[in-house]
């Protein structure tokens, strides 16, 4: 089985042992399972290493793009971290600075306690810290905030447009 046709419910009923384990494993064609990041250890190390060897911490989601590339959003880590398809190397894409700014490297900015990814078109959507949704255009690696606010949660009127709109409670996308 290959991470390209990895099954969606089975990334589901994955994602239950992400957040205990500090792992990411999948099923391999003789039924054994396959560690493909996280050591188990609750840290985020090992950018630029096999990702067998790196450590996660907390994960709590994960998506593939057209390539079969997997990404993860580490939840206590603050980040988001890409292992490619080809190579098996893991390196953080976004998260690694303190910037809440629009249209930066989304490695310069903050990303706060990521949960929920999804990739469409090439881009890469986040749940940020149960009150925004972020964008990041995987050709450029530049960073949006395309719903909520970073800055607090509520509710707000129908009409409002997306990026003044308080929301609460955003954990997937």
């Amino acid at each position: 089985c290959t991470r390209k046709a990895l099954p969606s419910l089975l990334l589901l009923l994955l994602l239950g042992m992400l957040a205990t384990t500090h792992a990411f494993a999948s099923p391999r064609a003789d039924g054994d399972i396959n560690t493909i990041v996280g050591t188990g250890t609750a840290s985020s190390t090992g950018d630029g290493g096999l990702a067998s060897s790196a450590t996660t911490n907390r994960p709590r989601g994960v998506a593939y793009d057209a390539q079969g590339n997997l990404y993860i959003s580490e939840n206590s880590g603050d980040r988001i971290r890409r292992v490619d398809v080809d190579t098996d190397i893991i390196t953080t894409i976004a998260g690694e600075g303190m910037s809440e700014d629009e249209g930066i490297d989304a490695t310069t900015a903050s990303i706060s306690s990521p949960r929920g990814i999804s990739i469409s078109d090439n881009v890469l959507y986040i749940a940020i810290n149960n009150m925004a949704i972020r964008a990041i255009d995987l050709s450029t690696n530049i960073i949006t905030t395309v719903g909520g606010s970073l800055s607090g949660t509520g509710s707000s009127p129908d009409g409002t447009p997306a990026t003044s709109a308080l929301l609460n409670g955003v954990k997937s996308v």
